[in-house]
């Protein structure tokens, strides 16, 4: 386990509290907590800097993730 090093700067977090807490609080859990590799807004940031990881992107799109991260 370790903390997401984008933890402070993400929107998701923040938006997700407003319009869904209890999702909300689990997605923090489970991917700002626990394994942020696995959750597609770090490795869109990772790979391509904060300004690339589209607003509304949930961790859990990992597939839209890829795509943002190959293309040519």
């Amino acid at each position: 386990m370790s903390d997401c090093r984008f933890r402070k700067t993400c929107q998701m977090p923040g938006r997700l509290a407003m319009i869904a807490p209890g999702t909300g609080r689990e997605y923090v859990k489970r991917y700002c907590l626990g394994a942020p590799e696995e959750c597609a807004r770090y490795m869109v940031a990772a790979a391509a800097g904060q300004q690339a990881v589209p607003t509304a992107m949930l961790p859990t799109e990992t597939d839209r993730a890829w795509r943002l991260t190959h293309q040519a």
